[in-house]
């Protein structure tokens, strides 16, 4: 047999506990969002390690050869660890985005359910983070 007097405060520590967990929800899609761009961005930032390097030595008009003699296997060496962080995120790229998108429709669930307060804020971002999810997906696969 069930207390009657402890029923309204589990309820209400329920729907306190499910509006923390869809902000934390919130928070977390924000971050993997930022992680899926990372694995579109990581390739631009390599192509953009090569053409500052270009335009270092054009520039200089190639004396940088002469103040730096290694200067081409330092750029070298920036690229492959740039390759390789841009490898972690391609391959890790849908990972990211899953977590992603579950993440911002658990806080849309989450904090729509709330009807004592309300979650605008949070709700429009999640939605715009999915709309960023599905755009970042479809770009990938497009790329890859």
């Amino acid at each position: 047999m069930q207390n009657q007097h402890t029923a309204p405060l589990a309820k209400a520590q329920l729907k306190t506990f499910s509006v923390r967990l869809g902000k934390i929800f919130s928070n977390l899609s924000i971050f993997t969002m930022i992680l899926c761009l990372c694995g579109i961005m990581s390739f631009l930032s390599l192509a953009f390690i090569w053409i500052m390097g270009i335009v270092i030595i054009i520039f200089t008009v190639g004396t940088i050869f002469v103040i730096a003699p290694n200067f081409f296997s330092l750029l070298t060496a920036v690229s492959d660890f740039t390759a390789n962080v841009a490898a972690f995120f391609a391959q890790n790229f849908y990972i990211f985005a899953a977590i992603t998108l579950v993440c911002a429709i658990a806080t849309l669930v989450l904090l729509a359910l709330d009807k004592q307060t309300r979650h605008t804020g949070r709700i429009v971002t999640s939605s715009i983070v999915i709309g960023i999810a599905l755009i970042a997906i479809v770009v990938f696969a497009a790329v890859v």
